[in-house]
């Protein structure tokens, strides 16, 4: 990539370098990226069966999950502009916990996941919902009349290559006044690790962007998504809700 997705500036510093991986920084806006981006068949593969052999960890866990999804279900809906007749769409579903959550609460309830592993899961044990197996570009392209009034997203972004197409993307699909929960790890958090890669959340290049508090709000402002609720993270990421202003 040769500017920055956010600014398009294209001058960067090396941010840091490690075992051939070099993360760049845009020296106008600070966003911090992977230098060069890995292929998007790259990406693909990676993310294929991606949980296979997890059944005793990830997907053991279950009431857990539900619990925590219901939760923030609860938070999410003191910002909601209506009560009924709600649709909710999570983008990288895994095995469909939030899904199935948002169906418990009368929801209207979709999941996109890529992995066919999670996709499987997901429709054996909640086969209730709708479950797209493949990117959000893809469902995009035969669901392009869909509108959510929630749009919850958690740790993706970071594994894009495009994120300026994806962003534009959930501005199309959601509603206006409705809302977008965004989660993200943050590069710049008071307790990431000093040694950054020692930070869970390094890991190239299944990890490509690095956001902060300041190039999260810089894209979505890009897109008439403004942030109207900003939560408390004791761990080095990212958790906010936009609405759809415009």
């Amino acid at each position: 990539m040769k500017k920055c997705q956010l600014c398009n500036c294209e001058d960067f510093d090396i941010f840091n370098e490690h075992q051939g991986n070099k993360l760049v920084e845009c020296k106008e806006c600070g966003f911090i990226w992977l230098n060069p981006l890995p292929k998007r068949e790259d990406i693909e593969k990676a993310y294929n069966n991606a949980y296979n052999n997890t059944a005793t960890s990830y997907f053991s866990k279950v009431e857990k999950k539900l619990f925590r999804s219901k939760k923030r279900l609860r938070f999410m809906r003191k910002y909601l502009h209506k009560h009924k007749n709600i649709k909710f769409l999570d983008i990288g579903s895994n095995g469909g916990f939030m899904v199935e959550a948002a169906r418990l609460h009368g929801y209207e309830s979709t999941g996109i996941e890529i992995d066919p592993y999670s996709v499987n899961y997901a429709r054996e044990n909640y086969n209730n919902n709708t479950f797209f197996e493949g990117d959000l570009e893809s469902y995009y392209k035969i669901n392009n009349q869909k509108k959510f009034d929630i749009i919850y997203c958690s740790e993706v972004i970071e594994h894009l290559i495009d994120v300026n197409n994806f962003i534009f993307l959930i501005k199309k699909l959601l509603h206006r006044n409705g809302i977008f929960f965004l989660t993200t790890p943050n590069i710049r958090h008071w307790r990431r690790p000093k040694n950054l890669v020692a930070w869970d959340a390094y890991c190239p290049p299944d990890h490509c962007l690095y956001f902060d508090n300041n190039s999260i709000e810089t894209l979505l402002k890009k897109f008439d998504l403004k942030i109207i609720k900003r939560m408390i993270a004791f761990k080095p990421g990212i958790k906010i809700i936009a609405k759809h202003m415009f």
